[in-house]
């Protein structure tokens, strides 16, 4: 998608954001849209939660780090709007002004069975294909950055759209929007989702996290090694362990992000949550060491001169 964005640039001879809001959004009455947001003086954003720790904004982060957004962002997300232009943006959908009538239908088919789903869930154009508790039809999607959580579910039989943000890392929209819509049907939450265990989107997450937190194993190479786990996308590491530190599992995240580092060790992220981890263990030198190494692989990187700057105190 950001390479899309590239080609609409080249194009159009216009910077994609400009692009997007002369012929997409303003046409859709959406106004206050962007990636530098807020738009006016009056408008206001929440502050991201990373376990009960102020995290501050994207507008924020962009600062601190020289400017932005960058193009990891553009084309693919990463832009911010109020809740009356996603108000906008879901009827532009309903009543098929953003695209035709035909296209959207296309949107929101099932195209491909999604991966161990037993035929339940299929990928769409953008968006998932499900049922919903009524065994309605169900058209959702979500987003988020780890501290952010933004999920939107269409119930054309119903005719009505739910859409949720949430700000606290350890509090998302797949554990509250179930029970919004379980009061909105029916008036009382017959399964609380923000209790019940939430499940990795990968089998293999699920298995990693289940040998970490029964096993604890102090060797994690040798022991998936021994239950035949491969590892080839690092993702699967991120979700496990932003898992085991928001459950303020210290010890496990440590035997996870050790591997997480040995096994990608140009990935930033990795080498600044193990800075985390070594922090909720009071290792201060340990941490530092952390940071620093993932500094020399992003010298912009403010997370690291964040907590370089605090430890160094």
């Amino acid at each position: 998608m950001s390479i899309l964005a590239v080609i609409v640039e080249q194009v159009s001879g216009m910077d994609y954001e400009a692009y997007m809001k002369k012929y997409l959004f303003e046409p859709n009455r959406i106004m206050d849209i962007g990636y530098h947001f807020p738009i006016s003086v009056h408008d206001t954003i929440a502050h991201g939660y990373r376990n009960g720790q102020d995290w501050g904004t994207h507008q924020i982060h962009f600062q601190e780090a020289g400017g932005g957004p960058y193009w990891n962002l553009k084309g693919n997300g990463g832009l911010e709007a109020s809740l009356n232009d996603m108000y906008f943006w879901a009827n532009a959908f309903s009543y098929h002004t953003v695209l035709s009538k035909e296209n959207i239908q296309k949107m929101f088919t099932g195209q491909i069975l999604e991966d161990d789903t037993d035929g339940r869930s299929y990928f769409g154009y953008g968006c998932n294909i499900s049922k919903s508790r009524r065994q309605t039809k169900m058209i959702e999607n979500g987003g988020s950055n780890g501290i952010y959580f933004a999920r939107m579910v269409r119930l054309p039989v119903e005719n009505i759209v739910f859409y949720m943000v949430t700000n606290e890392s350890s509090i998302n929209t797949n554990m509250v929007l179930p029970n919004i819509t379980q009061l909105y049907f029916t008036g009382t939450i017959s399964q609380d989702t923000a209790t019940v265990q939430q499940h990795f989107g990968t089998p293999m997450a699920n298995a990693i996290y289940k040998i970490i937190t029964e096993k604890k194993p102090t060797d994690l190479a040798k022991e998936l090694e021994q239950n035949k786990i491969a590892v080839e996308d690092d993702m699967v590491l991120l979700d496990v362990g932003q898992k085991l530190m928001e459950e303020r599992k210290a010890e496990e995240a440590l035997v996870l992000y050790k591997y997480y580092t040995k096994t990608f060790p140009k990935i930033v992220v990795a080498w600044n949550d193990l800075g985390d981890v070594y922090q909720m263990l009071n290792k201060k030198e340990e941490a530092i060491e952390c940071y620093n190494t993932a500094l020399k692989l992003r010298p912009e990187n403010q997370r690291a001169k964040d907590n370089l700057k605090k430890l160094n105190k």
